[in-house]
């Protein structure tokens, strides 16, 4: 389970509005589903230039938020969408969750859509039903995101978003390092 404990910044909000990308919640006819914002989980991210741990340096521009789904808001097993406001690539995954960015020349910008079930996925080998799920689950879906509620054993559904801005070089350790802020 993860524990967000971030000041909410907004409640009921229908958009999340960042610098390279809007991130909305709809059901399957396209009405917006309302959601919190957080504040930034992570306040001193720091960048591994050329991936080296002896060449760590601050970041200096940068913020983020979590979008804080609450769970009586949808029904179960009902699909609901994370939709962007421009295509994101796939990132990278690592355990219990899947990361997406996006970047220019000089800014870059992650999501990570946790995944609860990734122990189940991966002892059954992808051969498992939806009976067999807890919580919820995210698919990336044609640009994307298909969120279902399973049970309500949790309030809300957390999505980190972090961004970095005013990179001048690296840039690749600069995605990390927002990929990893969101982790």
């Amino acid at each position: 389970m993860i524990i967000f404990k971030q000041k909410v910044l907004e409640t009921n909000a229908e958009i999340l509005v960042t610098p390279l990308c809007s991130f909305t919640v709809e059901d399957s006819k396209g009405g917006r589903i309302p959601f919190d914002i957080l504040d930034n989980q992570t306040k001193e991210p720091t960048v591994y230039i050329d991936n080296r741990a002896d060449n760590i340096q601050p970041v200096e521009y940068f913020d983020g938020r979590v979008i804080r789904i609450p769970t009586e808001k949808l029904e179960l097993k009902t699909d609901y969408y994370i939709r962007t406001s421009v295509q994101l690539e796939w990132r990278d995954s690592d355990e219990y969750l899947f990361t997406y960015g996006i970047s220019t020349d000089t800014e870059t910008l992650a999501v990570s859509f946790p995944d609860p079930n990734d122990d189940i996925k991966m002892l059954k080998h992808d051969v498992y039903t939806e009976d067999d799920l807890k919580w919820y689950e995210i698919i990336p879906e044609n640009g994307s995101y298909k969120l279902r509620l399973l049970d309500r054993d949790e309030m809300y559904v957390h999505i980190p978003v972090f961004w970095i801005w005013n990179i001048t070089d690296h840039m690749d350790d600069y995605e990390s390092a927002a990929e990893v802020a969101t982790w």
